[in-house]
């Protein structure tokens, strides 16, 4: 089914571009900036992050690739591109001058007073506290995708939170590091490189390298992010087209996969560029979500007004405690998004719960993230704020922020974010009370 926009269409063709262009430099200066104070790696950091990511790189894929969407036309995609795009923006830079105004004094305290992102690193980690960190992350990482759909899977997704700022914080202080934690993290690279090889998960290595980016960005000087940032993208460009390549031809891939390898290693890099950029279009593309909604709403699509929240009190309690608990993971990720087309009513395989900001537009309409987004900001400061409250122990307050950027960066839907937060406080608060123990009784022998 191919939609167009009803009316007389805009001229967009200026407009539109300028508006994404404005979201990228905004949420790149935001980015930049918190990364010269030494907060980039903070549950606002993710948060800026993701809209940098998806909103505007995401976006331009979105109007420079349009045949990645095939119910669409083109003019449909410019014109509701820029339809939600302007909200958006106009929220976003409420968020951006609010945080910049009044940001530090939603920061909380930093772990050792000082403004510098080694604080929330590895050099603060001693040897025996970093293993369980990372072994508790494997241990979440193996349960998450192995067993998928138990409880021990759900334990999984909860401890699964700590296993890549494990590895970041291994980069990170590599050099600071003695020999029994660079083995810990070259295992956690082989683990998820293994994984991520034979799987056929395109975000896996995707967020691998962009972890392997922070680590090395963190801990360089300031003057070797651009390259830095060359590299991976370059990374990426060898990266994206085999995953795509290797998903869409499994079978092949099981039965010789030095073959598949190389077949990837013959694209032309033009067509890699391509590549890049139709898989944003589609995959990393928060902004057609929006656009989707927005889509659904004139169609008549009923707004939830604010009922969908309502079911974060229901997700906070476990299955094993509420055997009729409603499904809304069904909802959110197999109703919803054939309601609003962004999936085939044919397709009863895919699975697809759009962004938190689309959240709230399909609940008090598109122009809600003009205040939805600055309310995010707010909660991310507010988390950070919590982190430096829960936690005395500045391992624990590191890890904190570090997991915290983690998911803010994954968020889809509010409503499984809550209980995410709430596993990972919990989780960091018996590090800490394990922490203390274990310094208690090491300076009881000491003495």
């Amino acid at each position: 089914m191919v939609v167009t926009p009803t009316g007389a269409m805009m001229n967009v063709e200026t407009e539109c571009p300028l508006i994404l262009l404005a979201i990228t430099l905004l949420s790149g200066g935001a980015l930049w900036f918190r990364y010269q104070e030494g907060k980039l790696l903070t549950p606002s950091g993710g948060l800026h992050l993701q809209i940098f990511l998806f909103f505007g790189i995401g976006g331009f894929c979105y109007i420079l690739f349009p045949a990645t969407d095939f119910k669409l036309t083109e003019d449909a995609i410019w014109h509701y591109t820029y339809v939600t795009s302007v909200p958006f923006l106009m929220g976003y830079a409420i968020a951006f001058a609010f945080e910049y105004l009044w940001g530090p004094r939603l920061g909380g305290k930093s772990t050792s007073g000082q403004n510098n992102e080694f604080n929330y690193l590895g050099s603060i980690f001693q040897p025996f506290e970093f293993f369980i960190v990372s072994l508790l992350g494997s241990i979440g990482f193996f349960l998450q995708y192995v067993l998928e759909g138990s409880i021990f899977g759900q334990l999984g997704t909860y401890l699964g939170l700590l296993f890549f700022p494990s590895i970041l914080i291994g980069i990170a202080d590599w050099r600071k590091m003695n020999l029994l934690t660079r083995i810990i993290t070259v295992i956690l690279l082989i683990q998820v490189l293994l994984v991520g090889f034979y799987s056929a998960w395109r975000s896996m290595l995707i967020i691998l390298i962009v972890t392997i980016l922070l680590g090395v960005s963190v801990s360089r000087k300031k003057k070797v992010i651009l390259g830095v940032v060359g590299v991976g993208f370059i990374v990426l460009c060898y990266i994206i087209p085999f995953q795509i390549l290797k998903r869409h031809n499994m079978d092949e891939f099981e039965r010789d996969p030095i073959n598949l390898i190389v077949k990837s290693l013959d694209i032309p890099f033009s067509e890699r560029v391509d590549i890049i950029g139709e898989f944003f279009a589609s995959r990393l593309n928060y902004t057609r979500e929006l656009v989707y909604v927005e889509i659904a709403v004139e169609r008549g699509f009923n707004l939830r007004a604010g009922e969908t929240y309502l079911d974060i009190i229901s997700q906070l309690v476990p299955r094993i405690l509420w055997e009729d608990k409603p499904d809304v993971a069904y909802w959110a990720g197999y109703v919803l998004p054939r309601k609003i087309g962004l999936l085939d009513r044919s397709d009863h395989a895919t699975s697809w719960a759009v962004n938190m900001f689309a959240e709230a537009a399909y609940n008090f309409g598109t122009w809600s993230v003009v205040w939805f987004v600055p309310i995010a900001f707010a909660f991310t400061g507010v988390l950070q704020r919590q982190l430096s409250r829960w936690y005395s122990a500045s391992e624990a307050i590191a890890l904190g922020n570090i997991a915290c950027f983690y998911l803010i960066l994954e968020t889809t839907t509010v409503i499984f974010t809550a209980s995410l937060i709430v596993a990972l406080f919990l989780i960091i608060k018996v590090f800490e009370i394990w922490l203390h123990t274990d310094l208690r009784a090491t300076t009881s022998r000491a003495h």
